[in-house]
């Protein structure tokens, strides 16, 4: 059955997320701050308990410490392998640049992209906690988009079949269906 509810649900899901991310930037770094807190205080509570069985405990104020410098760490980890891989697309494009296969405005244009797909490299190697902003933006405008796009089949769905689903969708499930090659 084709219901427009599950496409409105996720559409409200992702468009939350996606505006929460995009307007309130430090909503992941006080969450992993809050998480960590959390089990560094259950486990020294632990601790002060049962001081018997530390092990646990202080594996438990470790993990939380890690969890509080994840936000960290992350950014300057995601912020190197995006400066590598946009280097390695820099490096394609130019290859396709220098190509004599390519024709003269081909080559222009993979020259003009590699040029500025290097100096966003360097820019994001140079400065890698300047690129958590542009990812934490490019993230929330996904979201948003695919929210756009969630209720746009909902109206697709309500325009087709009303305001129900449909019991005998024109849709085809292929996990439930068999074919049979006669050839």
């Amino acid at each position: 059955m084709v219901s427009k509810s599950e496409y409105n649900i996720k559409g409200v899901l992702l468009a939350a997320g996606g505006l929460i991310i995009l307007l309130l930037p430090k909503i992941l770094t006080y969450s992993c701050y809050v998480i960590g807190g959390l089990i560094i205080l259950t486990s020294v509570l632990m601790l002060l308990k049962a001081p018997d069985q530390g092990g646990a405990s202080f594996m438990g104020i470790i993990l939380g410490a890690i969890i509080i410098l994840l936000p960290r760490v992350l950014a300057a980890v995601i912020s190197f392998i995006a400066a590598g891989v946009l280097t390695i697309l820099a490096i394609i494009r130019l290859t396709k640049a220098l190509s004599s296969t390519a024709s003269h405005d081909q080559r222009l244009t993979n020259g003009i992209f590699s040029a500025l797909l290097f100096v966003l490299a360097v820019i994001v190697f140079i400065k890698p906690f300047g690129a958590g902003w542009f990812t934490r933006v490019v993230i929330g405008v996904v979201m948003l988009l695919l929210a756009a796009y969630n209720f746009y089949i909902a109206h697709v769905i309500k325009q087709r079949y009303g305001d129900g689903g449909s019991s005998s969708s024109d849709i085809l499930d292929l996990d439930e269906s068999k074919f049979h090659d006669n050839n």
